[in-house]
């Protein structure tokens, strides 16, 4: 069982970047960024479609992301499985959470 716990991303002049928390096995299992570190970054190209390279937190492995804006929602799908143990999230529908 995987659950992604957070997923954060920042907009720092014409780039985006961001981390991601994960948490599999029940708990026993946590890939999340220490200290918030990156995990990926993506040029701002006013599309709502990204693919990327993220780095796991748990193995240091990489892998791809899509992420897709569609009517205010923001769809997660790994398109490329990164090699090695990881719990981030296959695919997984997000919503904003105002800070």
């Amino acid at each position: 069982m995987r659950i992604v716990k957070a997923l954060h991303i920042d907009r720092i002049e014409s780039k985006y970047v961001g981390w991601y928390c994960a948490v599999g096995i029940y708990g026993a299992r946590v890939d999340c960024s220490p200290n918030k570190k990156k995990s990926f970054e993506f040029p701002f190209t006013g599309i709502n479609i990204h693919e990327f390279k993220f780095v796991t937190n748990y193995s240091g492995s990489v892998g791809e992301v899509q992420l897709t804006l569609l009517n205010n929602k923001l769809y997660w799908n790994i398109v490329g499985d990164p090699y090695g143990e990881h719990y981030a999230q296959t695919q997984a529908v997000l919503s904003k959470t105002l800070q």
